[in-house]
């Protein structure tokens, strides 16, 4: 804390962060992305709680809304870079619902931290593959059209989001 400030991490944070950290660097090496910012990322997102959940409907540890979970699934799984199997269970509370619908329940588990990472991974790896750090911040939070507004027109959870996102990134690093 003296070197890094205080983040306001508690034991059951740091723990969950350790857990899921293989996972992250995994991922994280898998599309091209720097591990600290996915464990920026999560660590803004979810607080390393994988059962996390929004107001918005998102959850997990890298908090997908069931829409944009399902559209990186079905990419994913059209290029054939799904490499989770059939499901046995699904903890996802959209497994009865709009994962259903779609047919991609016995797939697709929002709360399970690898597909969670996995997709968060993906889908960071392919918005800065075209647009700069901000933006792609920016949009995985809001969208892209939140993205394309200028800086003091996103909505405040965006103007948050992104610095926080970077605070913590940055703070991974020096772990």
């Amino acid at each position: 804390e003296a070197v890094l400030g205080n983040h306001n991490v508690d034991d059951a944070i740091s723990e969950r962060a350790w857990t899921y950290m293989p996972l992250v660097r995994y991922a994280a090496s898998q599309w091209g992305i720097e591990a600290a910012l996915l464990a920026g990322l999560v660590h803004t997102e979810s607080r390393w709680n994988p059962q996390a959940g929004s107001g918005a409907g998102a959850v997990g540890l890298t908090q997908f809304i069931p829409s944009t979970a399902i559209s990186r699934f079905e990419t994913l799984r059209d290029r054939g870079q799904w490499p989770f199997g059939r499901l046995s269970t699904n903890n996802d509370p959209q497994a009865d619902g709009k994962l259903a619908d779609a047919g991609v329940a016995q797939w697709l588990d929002r709360t399970d931290p690898h597909q969670a990472l996995w997709l968060s991974a993906s889908m960071l790896s392919s918005l800065l593959e075209h647009h700069d750090l901000d933006w792609s911040l920016a949009a995985y939070n809001g969208g892209p059209g939140v993205a394309n507004d200028p800086v003091s027109q996103r909505p405040a959870e965006t103007q948050a989001y992104v610095p926080s996102v970077i605070k913590h990134r940055d703070w991974y690093r020096e772990l």
